[in-house]
């Protein structure tokens, strides 16, 4: 889902819109491309909980360090779609 909501957003900045398919098509699509990214990272912070990556198995700290982890990279994220 997330990547076509990318390539959607990708066509869109190719065409020559009109001010109500700017608001209505990037904006939407952006929101909705953030709320993907989010999503994403998201279910696989779970995914990887439930797989039994915790504390007890991997150290002391070892949450804390995965959630700064997952913070960059959804930093990186951001980052490379902003620059993109």
């Amino acid at each position: 889902m997330l990547a076509s909501a990318i390539v959607i957003l990708k066509w869109s900045l190719e065409c020559r819109l009109s001010i109500w398919e700017i608001i209505g098509l990037r904006c939407g699509f952006s929101i909705y491309c953030g709320w993907l990214t989010a999503a994403t990272i998201l279910g696989f912070a779970i995914a990887c909980k439930r797989s039994g990556m915790d504390d007890l198995t991997m150290g002391a700290g070892a949450e804390d360090n995965w959630a700064v982890a997952i913070l960059y990279i959804g930093w990186a994220v951001y980052i490379a779609s902003g620059w993109w």
